[in-house]
């Protein structure tokens, strides 16, 4: 009954079948077992780098358990993922729609920068605006950029 709860409070269940029986996984745990095995980690594994017990980590897969914020922590750091996209995964915060994937990539690395080198990562990018502006270069959208300064 209590994975039931902590489903729909945490994503739509998804039927899976083992060995012939159907089980409910949610999307968290559909989550964290494809990254899991897309790095070729055991449960155990996972246990081991994350300091998390195996048992936890196989109750959290298993929909029996829901996952608490150190236990995200951990997935994050495991996984090399920023933190926000293990908690929207698990359903602490909303889905975000507004930057691509590269976007996200960008900010994962910046924050783990110093503040001296973001601002000179933020200079760089700057100045790529500035020369792509003077090239008539288009974004994806189709609109030419603009730099947010004044002019």
């Amino acid at each position: 009954m209590y994975a039931l709860c902590q489903e729909s409070i945490l994503n739509i269940p998804i039927p899976i079948c083992i060995d012939g029986m159907l089980f409910f996984m949610n999307k968290y745990a559909q989550w964290q077992i494809e990254e899991r095995q897309s790095r070729h980690l055991s449960q155990s594994d996972l246990a081991r780098l994350g300091n998390i017990s195996q048992s936890h980590i196989s109750r959290v897969e298993s929909g029996n358990r829901p996952p608490g914020k150190d236990y995200l922590n951990a997935i994050a750091k495991v996984f090399d993922v920023p933190i926000e996209i293990v908690y929207r995964k698990a359903g602490f915060l909303p889905d975000e729609t507004e930057l691509d994937e590269i976007s996200k990539k960008i900010l994962h690395v910046s924050n783990k920068l110093t503040d001296n080198r973001r601002e000179e990562l933020f200079r760089y990018a700057e100045l790529q605006l500035q020369m792509q502006n003077e090239r008539g270069e288009f974004n994806p959208n189709g609109h030419p950029e603009t730099s947010q300064q004044a002019p």
